[in-house]
C-alpha cells in the first residue's frame, strides 16, 4: 500500500508558485495539515473566487419566501461559467419590532439568470458587484441583488435555523443576539438560477444582510 509522505515541520513562511512540488507538511503524529491551517475558505479567497455581497447598512424589511418582490438575494447568470456556491449568511438587526418567524432561503431555477422587463426570472433589481475577499481580485460573475422583482413567486428551498421572536428596539438595547448561517456546501446555484434570503413570514423586522459565496468552474 502507498503513503502520502509528509514532513514534520512548522507552517511555510512564503508562498509557493504553482507547479511547485513541496513535501506535504506533516504533525508529530504523521497526519497532514490542511488549507485549515489559515482558515477554512483560504485556498477559495486567495485564488480570488470567493465574494460578498452587502445590503445597505439601512437594510429592509424580509419578505415572505413567497413574495414576487425580494429584499436580498444572489443571481447566477446564464453563460457565467461558473457554479454559486453559498458559504455565510449573516443578518444584522437594523430596527422595528419583529413577527414571531424564521429565515429561510426561496429559490428560482427557471429564470435564466438575467434581469430584464418580461423575462421569466428577475424583472428588475438594484444589484451591486460582489466584492472579492482578496480585495485585489476580480469581480464577480453573480449577482447580488439588494432588491428584486420576480415575475414568479419564489419556492421555499429551506429553512436555515435562525429564528425570532417579537423584538422590539428596546429589547435589542438589552439582549446580544446574532443570525447567521454557514452554507458547508449544502447549495449550488447554477446557471440561469437564483436564491433569496427571505422568511417563512413577513418578518416584519428591519435587518442588513451580508452573504459570502464562492464561484467554482461549473
Amino acid at each position: 500500500m502507498s503513503l502520502i509522505q509528509t514532513a514534520v515541520g512548522a507552517p511555510a513562511v512564503s508562498s509557493f508558485a504553482d507547479g511547485s512540488q513541496p513535501n506535504l507538511l506533516g504533525g508529530k503524529q504523521g497526519e497532514a495539515v490542511v488549507s485549515e491551517l489559515h482558515g477554512k475558505f483560504y485556498t477559495q479567497a486567495v485564488r480570488g473566487n470567493l465574494f460578498v455581497g452587502t445590503q445597505a447598512a439601512a437594510g429592509a424589511v424580509i419578505p415572505i419566501y413567497s413574495n414576487t418582490t425580494q429584499q436580498c438575494g444572489l443571481l447566477n447568470p446564464s453563460g457565467s461559467g461558473v457554479n454559486v456556491v453559498p458559504v455565510r449568511l449573516n443578518i444584522g438587526y437594523v430596527s422595528t419590532t419583529a413577527a414571531a418567524g424564521s429565515f429561510a432561503i426561496g429559490y428560482i431555477t427557471a429564470g435564466g439568470g438575467l434581469i430584464a422587463t418580461g423575462g421569466k426570472g428577475v424583472t428588475a433589481a438594484t444589484t451591486a458587484t460582489g466584492i472579492n475577499a482578496n480585495l485585489l481580485g476580480p469581480n464577480s460573475k453573480a449577482i447580488f441583488m439588494s432588491a428584486a422583482i420576480t415575475t414568479v413567486a419564489p419556492g421555499l428551498l429551506m429553512q436555515i435555523g435562525v429564528n425570532q421572536l417579537v423584538t422590539t428596539a428596546a429589547d435589542a438595547t438589552n439582549v446580544y443576539f446574532d443570525g447567521k448561517y454557514a452554507f458547508d456546501g449544502t447549495l449550488i446555484v447554477p446557471q440561469g438560477c437564483g436564491i433569496f434570503v427571505a422568511g417563512n413570514i413577513a418578518l416584519l423586522q428591519t435587518v442588513t444582510c451580508s452573504v459570502v459565496w464562492e464561484e467554482v468552474p461549473a
